[in-house]
């Protein structure tokens, strides 16, 4: 799950929350747009049938139980490309545009995915900003590929994601109870609100999903369960945290500096 707070939207949302729940009519038109898209992009001549498995309100495909190992090793998609030797666990928590190319042509990187001991699911981005349709469609996206590649003999633990307290209602819906899941927390930890809006997604993920077992990307977040949890960082934060700092020049020492400059002429 990714968070970017804009905060003239995100207060309409919020103050939207007990309706967006009852936009059926909107949510029928979401997903006829959805079926027409599975269409065009190849996926209807793999998955004939999914989206017309409903397993909530909100035609949720249902998710497999994940029943093997937790991973020891984690590696992004983009990265495992590149690898020759595929050890660990693929993950989508990356730049949408870096695996934008798996919902075009799901079938090309199955090979590359059984390579690996598993997959955690995609993670297509559902911003807070972002409208109720545009989250739940990315939404969608990610629990489509899941279910597909599932289908195909791909090991893949279910990635659970939510953003607003609207997203709730389908969030959680279809993926399965007591199993091992995977969440992640990237770009939150800097940001009281979007902490808040994590930690409350976090909550009701608990109560409803009961998970065995979390696989943990990114910062240990205040009040998660840890006894529940396998703690991986964030590969490409943790470089950028290793870079060498410039060294900060007083303000002080600067204007001094320039003083003397101007003493001497310069």
């Amino acid at each position: 799950m990714k968070f970017q707070i804009n905060s003239e939207l995100l207060l309409k949302h919020l103050s939207a929350f007990s309706g967006a729940l009852s936009q059926s009519t909107s949510t029928s038109a979401v997903i006829d747009c959805f079926k027409f898209e599975t269409h065009s992009s190849g996926l209807s001549q793999t998955m004939p049938d999914i989206a017309s498995k409903p397993t909530s309100s909100l035609k949720m495909p249902s998710i497999e139980f994940y029943e093997g190992p937790a991973p020891t090793r984690l590696v992004g998609f983009n990265a495992a490309r590149c690898e020759k030797k595929h050890l660990g666990t693929i993950h989508f928590y990356i730049a949408d545009r870096l695996f934008d190319c798996t919902w075009y042509n799901p079938d090309k990187y199955i090979p590359l995915l059984k390579q690996y001991d598993s997959v955690i699911g995609p993670d297509f981005s559902q911003y807070a900003d972002m409208t109720y349709d545009e989250r739940y469609y990315n939404a969608w996206r990610n629990r489509t590929l899941t279910v597909h590649w599932q289908s195909c003999g791909v090991n893949v633990i279910p990635n659970v994601t939510w953003s607003l307290p609207d997203s709730y209602s389908y969030s959680f819906a279809g993926i399965p109870k007591h199993s091992i899941i995977a969440v992640n927390c990237t770009a939150i930890r800097g940001y009281n609100l979007s902490k808040y809006l994590w930690l409350k997604g976090y909550e009701e993920m608990l109560r409803q999903l009961e998970p065995r077992q979390i696989i943990r990307y990114g910062d240990r977040m205040p009040n998660e369960d840890e006894t529940i949890s396998i703690y991986f960082p964030n590969e490409r934060l943790q470089r950028f945290r290793r870079l060498p700092r410039k060294p900060r020049i007083r303000k002080s020492i600067l204007m001094s500096n320039q003083l003397n400059l101007f003493n001497y002429g310069w």
